[in-house]
């Protein structure tokens, strides 16, 4: 029985395969194909997107060999930077990013919202939270291209 089937290719649609694909004529392993079968796949073929490309390639069911689900890499944490928080919509940006309860936060007087806001960002260290507030910093490229423009000037 052919390891992926009209069947049973719905399974490995979203996931990160490793494919082997055979030749045309007699099944033999030609070459190894690893990515993420996209939702566009159906049962004639899986459509793979491969790390660092920008297309996708197409694999027929009939010259898949073997296909297997490889675990997916842990992705690394980023924190988020957010524009600075308007009082009005502070209450709202503690429940749903610093995960403080709603009955707790319906009691708050709005200038002890800020002061908390500002405390706790200030006590985990900005980032340390999932999010900063303000301006992404530079990178190395920018600051190097910001002191050149200002050393023209």
């Amino acid at each position: 029985m052919p390891p992926i089937s009209a069947e049973n290719y719905d399974k490995y649609i979203g996931q990160r395969v490793e494919i082997v694909v055979g030749d045309a004529d007699n099944q033999e392993p030609d070459e190894n194909v690893t990515g993420t079968v996209l939702p566009s796949s159906n049962k004639l073929a899986l459509a793979i997107k491969m790390p660092g490309r920008a297309g996708f390639e197409i694999v027929r069911l009939d010259q898949i060999v073997d296909i297997e689900i490889v675990d997916q890499p842990e992705k690394s944490l980023k924190t988020k930077y957010l524009k600075p928080v308007p009082p009005h919509l502070l209450r709202q940006h503690l429940f749903e990013a610093h995960g403080i309860l709603r009955a707790d936060l319906e009691r708050m007087e709005l200038e002890h919202l800020i002061s908390y806001h500002k405390e706790t960002h200030e006590e985990h260290g900005n980032g340390q939270l999932g999010h900063a507030h303000g301006d992404k910093p530079s990178t190395k490229r920018e600051k190097a291209i910001a002191e050149a423009e200002e050393s023209k000037a």
